[in-house]
């Protein structure tokens, strides 16, 4: 069995739960994700979030609001389990996608609280990481935990700048 004094060791020191105006505690940024090492805007963690990333403690987290809850009023499921698979993510420096994400529902994120995913890479090879995390809610209650594998995305090699195709319409026309 693990004690509390267990449990607080292996997790970084967090800010409070209950966030004033959906700002997030202090070192997290708006979370993009990288496409080839660029940054993109993700339309459906758009709408699902705002989602927040501290990228050097591999923590990721919201500002659970009512668009955010079931119809019970606590944080959906699948909200969590998009923060999860958000939160593995934070290990990768050029992208991938998820092969498996296997999350196991244990206590329930209320609205008004900031929840908050942490990481750990327990194996990474070539071409893949196998990562194992835990979500929590607010005074440190444990919400879910989860384990998944990314299949890490190829990196791309620089090639010339492709030769755009000539204009079919002005080609046609130069014969006439």
């Amino acid at each position: 069995t693990t004690t509390t004094a267990d449990r607080a060791r292996r997790r970084p020191e967090r800010a409070p739960c209950a966030m004033a105006a959906n700002v997030p505690p202090p070192g997290f940024r708006r979370w993009e994700n990288k496409v080839d090492g660029r940054l993109h805007s993700d339309p459906f963690e758009d709408t699902a979030g705002p989602f927040w990333t501290h990228l050097s403690e591999r923590r990721s987290g919201f500002y659970c609001d009512a668009h955010n809850c079931n119809a019970m009023g606590f944080a959906h499921g699948g909200l969590l389990a998009t923060l999860a698979d958000l939160n593995m993510f934070v290990h990768l420096e050029h992208g991938g996608v998820t092969l498996n994400l296997s999350l196991s529902y244990i206590g329930i994120g209320r609205k008004g609280e900031w929840i908050e995913a942490h990481s750990e890479v327990v194996r990474e090879t070539q071409n893949f990481v196998f990562v194992e995390g835990k979500i929590y809610g607010a005074q440190d209650r444990l919400v879910a935990s989860f384990s998944g594998t990314i299949k890490k995305a190829a990196r791309r090699r620089r090639t010339e700048t492709p030769v755009p195709a000539p204009n079919t319409r002005a080609a046609a026309e130069s014969r006439l």
